[in-house]
């Protein structure tokens, strides 16, 4: 509700008026329960409209109470800056200096200052903090919430669980990334809002360049990496090696880590290859074994029969130059041109 203009004021007072004698009887303006609602437009009202209806009468009060004390200040100054009225005795003796002799004149005189006299007596000589106290009785009480001062700023979430303000980050639920969210700051604090629900609280930094974390944020984005990890393991294993859905079903159904196996499996698949992990798997399967030591015996003895080396499994993602490496694919008309000459020798 914006702007204290005097068609607003009376605006106020009506909705007041009707809501304290008509709507909710017996009930104090503004009425912010639950289930109330909006007695200018009668919709319901959200938490945002609570705190401006309950800040906008907690304003208004305050400026009848301000209205109040200015009044008074106004009025003791006029009635100091009134002249003295002289006394009878006085106004004879100007009269005398005067040189007036008229009587109508002499009277019409004296019966002013008289009147004027009566006047002053009937102008209350009060201050302004004797007026205020007097006010003060007839004024209403002011509501128990205080008008809001929390700074409020929107925000945008990126991959990251962080929000950036003043800047510092303060993390949030990894559920929240790429939303838009509400900081709201108070002093000593910093909420995150989203929809109106508070989903971050944080003790306000003023330093720069911080992180201000909640355990459970972190935690949370962790046991999410965790299972996301663990599902696309699943997956590669499921398309490369199509029987070991069945020992990773036997292996839950005994209670085994899941996780462990997948990953025991997925160094399998990189030292062996996908054709002999099928096989190996299948077979400890068939041996009633649904676990990685079956799988490696197997792999052991079939290379061992094979008369194989050791496989040594090499992990290119430890070495920051493999990792540069570009390979550029080969133009293969050159392959066509080999053929041709073949061909006509």
């Amino acid at each position: 509700m914006g702007g204290t203009s005097e068609i607003w004021k009376e605006l106020w007072s009506a909705a007041r008026k009707y809501s304290e004698e008509l709507a909710y009887s017996g009930q104090e303006f503004p009425l912010v329960q639950d289930d109330s609602v909006c007695v200018l437009c009668h919709q319901p009202l959200s938490e945002e409209a609570k705190q401006r209806f309950t800040s906008f009468e907690s304003y208004i009060k305050g400026e009848t109470q301000k209205q109040a004390t200015d009044a008074a200040r106004d009025a003791k100054q006029a009635i100091d800056a009134l002249p003295d009225i002289p006394s009878a005795e006085a106004l004879k003796t100007k009269i005398d200096a005067a040189g007036i002799e008229s009587q109508d004149i002499i009277k019409a005189l004296n019966d002013t200052v008289a009147y004027l006299q009566g006047r002053k007596t009937k102008v209350p000589s009060l201050d302004s903090e004797d007026a205020l106290e007097q006010e003060q009785s007839k004024l209403m009480a002011l509501p128990d919430t205080n008008y809001p001062t929390d700074e409020q700023v929107e925000v945008k979430v990126g991959k990251t669980p962080y929000v950036r303000f003043e800047r510092n980050d303060y993390s949030v639920p990894h559920t929240h990334t790429r939303k838009s969210l509400l900081v709201v700051a108070s002093p000593a604090e910093v909420r995150v809002m989203d929809s109106g629900e508070c989903i971050a609280t944080h003790p306000r930094c003023y330093d720069k360049g911080k992180q201000i974390e909640d355990p459970t944020h972190i935690e949370g984005l962790k046991k999410q990496k965790r299972a996301a990890r663990e599902h696309s393991g699943k997956d590669r294993l499921s398309h490369a090696v199509p029987s070991s859905i069945t020992l990773l079903d036997k292996a839950a159904e005994r209670g085994g880590n899941i996780g462990s196996i997948v990953s025991t499996l997925l160094r399998m698949l990189d030292q062996y290859g996908a054709t002999e992990l099928e096989s190996a798997i299948s077979e400890s399967l068939a041996g009633g074994v649904a676990h990685p030591n079956g799988v490696r015996t197997v792999l052991e003895r079939r290379r061992e029969e094979r008369d194989q080396p050791v496989p040594i499994p090499i992990d290119l993602n430890q070495h920051p130059k493999a990792r540069e490496v570009s390979v550029k694919p080969h133009d293969l008309a050159s392959y066509d041109q080999l053929t041709e000459q073949e061909e006509e020798s």
